[in-house]
């Protein structure tokens, strides 16, 4: 069978201040490396092709709608997998599929957007099934039934029937097939975005334990399963041999569930003698490091945590259910990190549904007056089946704002305005930048190369652009 697996390119309308994802699709990777063992895989990544067309009231990033007509055509996949993540782009997704029927495919579609919302994307006539979840033993069965001529109604793991039991050893899958995508030009493109070394996204791990109110997270993966300290090792001197990668990003939802499982990875690191610059772009939890575990990272090769602190107004802690942190323990986490010269960032999210004036005032309060180099303020993302948002749609407050907004654009609550929500957003970044212009030592003393001079100047840059409301 001939195996097309497609990321599609993005469409972004007017109001969305985002420029679409420019990320590597780990995700058909994996799909890939399951399926080529018996039959011709080919991906396809649409969104990594930098053509940009602007239209009246909305801008295309991505290989045009032509040429990807011909590039399917020309291959002649028998089924057509098509990963469909972001809500705010899935209209791009079912264009694919619609292309798959043009040339006859069988369509299957799987991803964030599709497992949480299946009943919509059913309601495409041009996609045939919808994996939930994880993927890569659904869509074996589909491409073996579908092979044989067998009914595919009843395949577990798809829409409208049971779910299909997890992987429990992750271990037992094979690494993804980077080789079936254009490695190199993402090489390329991260030498300019991080810190000129080549750098790629590893997963050591799926899924999050912990039920915080706003995440998508478990309408996805279910539970947290884990490589061994020695699959994920293994899988970097790959990167690093095969595409002299210089710097990973551990990508997982949450990295160091356990604290040892970490420990582990960044023994194997040391004693290995690897040679790499590692961060956790994706956040990690604060609540479970220790001086052990942070001495061990900065001598493994850690340079920049993002610590995932989200708030600092204990009403808004027990309403996202995230009581687990403590914010004094926080506070000295982050001195330890700095102290070790780690780069030390931390999200946090303002404007829940009914957060006061006073909750926001304590979160951006903490920003400041913590040793944190940067802060990220986020407004909340309305993801589709998560607590939150069905609290926001009991509350009305999605009525209120006339349409279902999500990402950087703020949502009415209880005592804002969106756009009062927007004003408080740049106003943190700007008091961010200003109160780190009065200790520039603190930051001087991290700066030992060049290379971190240059990453110094790439968070400046980037607070300074926030504070004008430019977060592109």
């Amino acid at each position: 069978m001939k195996i097309a697996l497609v990321y599609p390119p993005t469409t972004v309308f007017e109001g969305d201040p985002s420029v679409g994802s420019q990320i590597i699709p780990l995700g058909l990777a994996y799909i890939g490396a399951v399926c080529e063992k018996e039959h011709e895989v080919k991906i396809f990544d649409f969104s990594a092709n930098t053509n940009v067309e602007i239209h009246n009231r909305h801008t295309y990033y991505g290989t045009p709608k032509i040429e990807i007509l011909a590039e399917l055509h020309a291959f002649k996949p028998d089924i057509l997998g098509i990963q469909c993540m972001y809500s705010a782009y899935a209209e791009d997704a079912y264009e694919i599929a619609r292309i798959g029927k043009i040339l006859g495919c069988l369509t299957v579609m799987g991803g964030a957007h599709a497992s949480a919302c299946y009943l919509e994307v059913l309601k495409n006539p041009e996609v045939d099934l919808v994996v939930i979840g994880e993927g890569e033993e659904t869509f074996l069965e589909i491409i073996q039934k579908f092979a044989n001529k067998e009914n595919l109604s009843g395949i577990r793991g798809t829409a409208g029937n049971p779910a299909r039991p997890l992987v429990k050893d992750i271990d037992s899958l094979p690494p993804p097939a980077l080789h079936l995508l254009p490695i190199k030009e993402y090489l390329e493109k991260t030498k300019k975005t991080f810190n000129m070394r080549p750098a790629m996204f590893v997963v050591t791990s799926r899924g999050c334990p912990y039920n915080c109110k706003f995440c998508s997270v478990r309408s996805v993966w279910k539970g947290w399963r884990y490589h061994s300290p020695k699959r994920v090792v293994d899988e970097i001197e790959a990167l690093i041999k095969n595409y002299k990668v210089g710097e990973i990003h551990f990508i997982d939802d949450n990295i160091a569930v356990d604290i040892n499982r970490l420990k582990g990875i960044c023994d194997e690191l040391i004693k290995r003698k690897v040679n790499i610059k590692w961060t956790t772009p994706n956040g990690i939890t604060i609540w479970t490091l220790d001086d052990e575990a942070l001495e061990k990272m900065k001598q493994s090769g850690c340079y920049r945590l993002t610590f995932g602190i989200e708030t600092a107004s204990l009403n808004t802690q027990r309403y996202i259910r995230k009581t687990q942190i403590d914010l004094e323990k926080a506070k000295e986490v982050i001195r330890k990190a700095n102290r070790l010269g780690i780069w030390t960032l931390s999200t946090f999210i303002i404007g829940f549904p009914d957060e006061t004036l006073c909750d926001v005032v304590a979160t951006v309060d903490f920003a400041l007056k913590s040793d944190l180099d940067f802060a990220f303020f986020f407004l909340p993302m309305l993801f589709p089946h998560t607590d939150m948002t069905e609290d926001y749609r009991q509350r009305g407050l999605l009525l209120r704002e006339g349409k279902f907004l999500s990402g950087r654009c703020g949502v009415a609550t209880e005592h804002f305005t969106g756009e009062r929500l927007n004003d408080i957003q740049k106003g943190a970044y700007k008091d961010f930048i200003k109160s780190r212009m009065k200790r520039p030592f603190k930051v001087l003393e991290k700066i030992k190369s060049l290379e971190d001079l240059r990453y110094c100047t790439k968070l400046a840059v980037k607070g300074i652009k926030y504070a004008f409301g430019h977060y592109t």
